[in-house]
């Protein structure tokens, strides 16, 4: 079925598929079994969450919560604006295309996000879990202004830009900067920590990495880090 949400509707919980097109004040948002759809502006004065099968969609609105938020189903952006005020978890697929996202504390990554034409900014810290997928395409950019952490997949294509303090890149991960235009700009950049070799950093297609230092696998025990330019 299809709701229209009315305005001043507080605490709730989506099992069915709704549609917001009115400004939503609530306590709190839980996507548990089925969609929902923002076309306006949905605020959350606490916890947001979507719940594995479920989908929240923000299409032309815009979605902000002051809690933390947890993704576990699909969450897409589509010409959306997302605010996170706390911190944000993702254990399933996010999709941004385009958008902006600001995250106001960590963005912890254990599952899929790809930007397309879209910016992240997180004034916190960046985790890319292993087994994750954090990847970027046509003119994406993240912003972090904390520490990134790499034990999953990064990609950074078609001219889309990352930013970030200090970068740790370990276990089996993968970090890939390709094609022209494509930035990777960090503090300093440490490759294979204590006991977790096998990472990789590979630039190119006239890619550009920036570093204040780079550090291939100085830890004890840390072996068989590759960095290919």
């Amino acid at each position: 079925f299809f709701f229209q949400a009315e305005d001043g509707i507080r605490d709730y919980k989506v099992t069915g598929v709704q549609t917001c097109a009115l400004p939503i004040y609530t306590g709190s948002t839980i996507v548990s079994n089925g969609t929902l759809l923002i076309t306006g502006t949905l605020t959350n004065s606490s916890n947001g969450g979507v719940a594995n099968g479920a989908t929240l969609t923000v299409n032309g609105g815009r979605f902000a919560t002051t809690g933390w938020f947890t993704n576990l189903g699909t969450t897409v952006f589509i010409n959306g604006l997302g605010t996170f005020t706390g911190n944000a978890y993702n254990g399933g697929t996010v999709i941004i295309d385009p958008s902006t996202n600001t995250y106001g504390g960590n963005l912890d990554n254990a599952g899929t996000m790809l930007l397309t034409n879209s910016v992240s900014i997180i004034a916190s810290n960046l985790i890319n879990r292993a087994g994750a997928n954090y990847s970027m395409f046509q003119t994406s950019a993240t912003y972090v202004a904390g520490v990134f952490t790499n034990q999953g997949t990064l990609a950074i294509y078609q001219a889309s830009v990352l930013t970030n303090g200090n970068a740790f890149i370990s276990g089996s991960s993968t970090s890939l900067v390709s094609n022209t235009g494509s930035v990777w700009s960090n503090l300093n950049l440490t490759i294979g920590l204590a006991n977790a070799g096998g990472a990789s950093v590979t630039v190119s297609n006239n890619a550009t990495l920036i570093a204040g230092a780079v550090a291939i696998g100085n830890a004890l025990n840390s072996s068989n880090n590759a960095y290919n330019l």
